[in-house]
Formats: C-alpha cells, sequence, structure tokens
C-alpha cells in the first residue's frame, strides 16, 4: 500500500476510477437506450436544455460468472489523496460516482440548497463525468487538521480484519452464468488479539447484527441485481446493480461510526491469484448528515445540533464542515437526489477498497473483536 505520509492519505490508482464508467454505462444504458448530450449549462449544468447530439449508450459486454461461490473481505480503504496545501488531488475529485445523474457547475440552478455557510461556487461543481464524491472534496481536507494520523489509523484498521465489509458472491445455477448474481453484505470481526494472513485461508467471523436471527444463510443486505462484465481493458468487473441503502461500519481515522450509504452502488474488478480472487472497487453513494452529526457527536463528545442550524458557540467546528458539505439529498429514489426548493441533506461520497478471497466462520456477536485493555 503506497502512502503519502505528507498528505496523510493513500494513492488512488488509475484502474479504480475506470470502474465507475463502467457501473455508468450498464446502469444508464440498460437495453439500449438514448443519451442526449447537451452544452455546457444545459439541462445538467442548470441553464436551458440544447440538444447537440444523440447517441445510443451500448452496456459493456456481460461475461459468464465462472468462479463458483466467491467470499471477499475487504483489506483496505482508500478515501483519497489531499495535498500538502491542504487541496484534493484530482484522482479524489474522480473518486465515486454520478449519483444524481447530472454534471454540475457552479451556476446550476437544478441542485438543492446549500446550507449554513456554504456557496454554490465551492460546493456545486462535480468532479470529471459528473462525479459526485463532496466528502472527499470538501470534508476530508478539514478532517484530516483533528486526525493528521488518519491514514495510517484507517490502514491499521483494514489490515486487522475488524469490521470488515463481506461481499459473499452467490454462483448461479450451472447454465445460468449469465443470471443476475445475488451478492450478501456482511461485516466480518476478527479477533483483536489475531492478525489475518490474507492469503485466502483466513476464516472470518461474521457479525450477528448484520443477520437475521444469527442465521449465516440470512444476510439483512442482499444484492440482488449484481453482474459480471467486461470493462474497458477486457478485465472481469462485477457491478453491484441497482442502487440500494446499505448500513456499514466506517473506519474515519481513529473513529469508528457505522453509517447508512444511501443509493450505494459498487464495482469491483477481479484478479485470479493462487490464493483465490483478488477486487479492487468503489463504494459510492450518500451519507446522511444528521447521521454523521450523530456519530461525531458520540465519539467527539459534543452536543448534537438541529441538522438546519450553525453549531453551537464554543463547539467543535467540524459540525459546520460536515453541513456545510452537503451537496446532495439524503432520502428519496435515486431520481430525486436533487430538488431545487429543498436544502440539501446529504454528502456524496466515494471510497475504493482492496479486497481479499477469505472463508467464513463462526457468527459472533458485533464488539466480540474488541481489545478489553484498549484506553
Amino acid at each position: 500500500m503506497e502512502n503519502d505520509r505528507r498528505a496523510g492519505l493513500v494513492h488512488i490508482r488509475p484502474h479504480w476510477l475506470c470502474t465507475a464508467g463502467v457501473f455508468a454505462a450498464a446502469i444508464s444504458a440498460g437495453c439500449g437506450s438514448v443519451t442526449v448530450e447537451g452544452e455546457p449549462g444545459g439541462a445538467g449544468a442548470g441553464g436551458t436544455a440544447t440538444t447537440t447530439s444523440t447517441t445510443t449508450t451500448q452496456p459493456p459486454k456481460q461475461l459468464p460468472w465462472l468462479y463458483g461461490d466467491v467470499v471477499l473481505a475487504v483489506r483496505a480503504l482508500h478515501f483519497g489523496e489531499i495535498g500538502e496545501d491542504g487541496t484534493p488531488s484530482p484522482a479524489t475529485l474522480a473518486l465515486g460516482f454520478n449519483l444524481d445523474g447530472l454534471e454540475s457547475t457552479a451556476t446550476s440552478t437544478d441542485l438543492c440548497q446549500p446550507t449554513y455557510k456554504a456557496t454554490a461556487e465551492e460546493l456545486y461543481p462535480d468532479g470529471p463525468g459528473g462525479i459526485d464524491n463532496s466528502f472527499g472534496a470538501r470534508f476530508l481536507p478539514r478532517f484530516l487538521l483533528i486526525d493528521p494520523d488518519f491514514s495510517e489509523n484507517v490502514a491499521e484498521k483494514g489490515e486487522s480484519g475488524q469490521d470488515a465489509w463481506i461481499f459473499r458472491v452467490h454462483a448461479p445455477k450451472a447454465g445460468q452464468e449469465l443470471s443476475p448474481l445475488h451478492t450478501d453484505v456482511l461485516v466480518g470481526d476478527y479477533p483483536w488479539n489475531e492478525a489475518p494472513a490474507w492469503d485466502g485461508t483466513d476464516l472470518f467471523p461474521v457479525r450477528s447484527d448484520y443477520l437475521e436471527d444469527g442465521d449465516i444463510d440470512a444476510p439483512l443486505r442482499v444484492l440482488p441485481s449484481g453482474m459480471l462484465v467486461e470493462g474497458p481493458s477486457g478485465e472481469a468487473t462485477w457491478l453491484s446493480g441497482e442502487p440500494m441503502d446499505l448500513p456499514l461500519p466506517v473506519p474515519f481515522g481513529q473513529y469508528d461510526i457505522e453509517v447508512t450509504v444511501r443509493s450505494a452502488r459498487i464495482t469491483m474488478t477481479l484478479s485470479e491469484t493462487p490464493q483465490g480472487l483478488t477486487a479492487k472497487g468503489i463504494i459510492g453513494g450518500v451519507l446522511d448528515t444528521t447521521q454523521l452529526i450523530y456519530w461525531f457527536t458520540e465519539v467527539l463528545g459534543a452536543d448534537q445540533p438541529p441538522p438546519e442550524c450553525p453549531p453551537p458557540p464554543g463547539q467543535g467546528w467540524w459540525m459546520s464542515d460536515v453541513i456545510e458539505a452537503a451537496d446532495i439529498l439524503s432520502v428519496g429514489p435515486v431520481q430525486s437526489l436533487q430538488d431545487p426548493t429543498l436544502p440539501c441533506s446529504g454528502i456524496s461520497i466515494g471510497i475504493a477498497f482492496e479486497a481479499e478471497s477469505v472463508k467464513l466462520g463462526e457468527v459472533v456477536e458485533p464488539g466480540t473483536s474488541v481489545d478489553p485493555c484498549a484506553p
């Protein structure tokens, strides 16, 4: 894992960013739908729609799933890169997905309204291709001020296997290799006093709160419409399918919080190794500002203000940073993630990850792996 100690965050590798485009093509194209392209400042940018060309977007080639049942545990999370001047790198701005289907600029008029002291000029501009990642672009540079060891803490937590995201992809029946790939979303909790070998042999305990009645075969979250497609360079790329809400533990440096990634979508580029499959992917979605404030209140110990109000005097400035980073709506269907009559209530986010093949172990209660001697 490449660390930039000065920036405090890890490098984003180019092939991660390619998978976002594959996902967008697969979801938006469907069965050969028509895409209308407009001039800058068109409907997607908040101006008058001007049609310049009409093209048919072809979905990527679907591939058969020939791997059998696969279990992948996330070993590393990468939130982006921040330069010495405190600004996010171009790679960070390109990390994620176009969640609202718009390519927005500072003059857009079809977006939710900035909150507190945020301005349209600093909030509205998207990353390349309309990618939405206000977390990496606006909140993360400020968060590093209170957690300068962010990179090291996230890396340590990932290697420990504690609260690790797990994707269990079920192989389709024989002769139905192109069928939707049902994928369970689980959370592992490796023992605090052991270390995973990450060689395909690890038995990962599974947290019971992500299962129905503690049944390993009854996950509470299933991605029902996953597919395997051919990526831009011929690589096998797994797509999660239609966006859905996913509750997940997220290590924000030294702080562990449980959030729901709303309208989440995931891509993974798969590689075969002697130890099994490995994956490099991206998860993107929306974080609810009220939920973020609640969790940061829990770990930072400040009173929680209503989301539409400024932080109380004398309390953590991080509250205003959460509120001001909101660039999207956190509730409603994917088609309604923007509404110019409503204040923004969610923060778009994109996270890159690396995953390795593991085996599922016993079901455990959450918190079992916590070091009893830890401060």
